[in-house]
C-alpha cells in the first residue's frame, strides 16, 4: 500500500506545507467532530420522547414561531422540505404533545 505523503512531496500539491492535509489539521474535521460530539450529548436526553436532534431544533423552532411552513422551516434550519415533512420521515407528534396537524397538503408543519 502506497503512502499517500510521497505523493504529496513529488505531485502536483507539492508545495503545500508538510501536515497541513493532515486529518486533525482540517476545520471541517474539528467542525464534524463537535456536532457529532452534540448529537451524542443529546441522544440520552431525546430518546425517552422518541425525538432526533433534528426532531428537536425543528420543534424548537416551531415553539419560536407556530404556523410556520416546511418551506420557511426548512430555510430556517438549513434543510429541504423534503427532509422535514412529516408524512415522509414517518415522525409523529407524541400523545403528550400540544402541538397538532394542519394537513399535509396545507405545507404548514406541527
Amino acid at each position: 500500500m502506497s503512502d499517500k505523503r510521497d505523493e504529496v512531496e513529488t505531485g502536483e500539491l507539492a508545495d503545500v506545507p508538510a501536515g497541513m492535509l493532515a486529518l486533525d489539521a482540517q476545520l471541517c474535521f474539528a467542525v464534524y467532530s463537535a456536532a457529532h460530539a452534540l448529537n451524542r450529548t443529546y441522544k440520552p436526553l431525546l430518546d425517552p420522547y422518541g425525538l432526533t436532534y433534528p426532531q428537536y431544533i425543528a420543534l424548537m423552532t416551531l415553539w419560536e414561531e407556530d404556523g410556520r411552513s416546511v418551506k420557511a422551516l426548512g430555510a430556517k434550519l438549513g434543510l429541504d422540505s423534503g427532509t422535514l415533512s412529516p408524512s415522509s420521515s414517518g415522525w409523529k407528534p407524541p400523545a403528550t404533545s400540544t402541538a397538532r396537524a394542519t394537513g399535509a397538503t396545507s405545507g404548514r408543519c406541527w
